[in-house]
């Protein structure tokens, strides 16, 4: 074997963890989440604001976030798989418009509804 581990072996799952270790340490004060090779972002808007104020707040946000995401995938060698970054906003308003989030260039899709850790939201 020239690159790479084993599939399923408990070398390929150590080597891998200790590869994106420092991942949430990228995204300091936001509430990072990580399982096995799934990472959830939180931002969270402001109550005082309004929905079309924490809008724009959110996009430069989520902006910043995903320019982090990018220079640690470059620097670790780490590549986001795109197809399955999805994004979910969750509000109580009638007909929000949804900030625009990118990651190099590509769109990313909004659910309605998202599965995650056996968790409905």
């Amino acid at each position: 074997m020239h690159v790479g581990a084993p599939q399923g072996s408990v070398l390929a799952a150590a080597l891998f963890r200790l590869h994106v270790h420092f991942l949430p340490s990228f995204f300091f004060g936001l509430s990072v989440h990580m399982f096995a090779d799934d990472l959830a972002i939180v931002l969270t808007g402001s109550l005082e604001k309004r929905l079309s104020l924490n809008i724009s707040d959110l996009e430069m946000r989520a902006k910043d976030v995903m320019k982090q995401l990018e220079l640690f995938s470059t620097n670790s060698l780490l590549p986001v798989n795109t197809n399955k970054t999805k994004a979910l906003l969750v509000h109580s308003a009638v007909s929000p418009s949804y900030p625009k989030i990118n990651y190099k260039q590509q769109s990313i899709e909004y659910f309605n509804c998202l599965k995650y850790l056996g968790v409905y939201t």
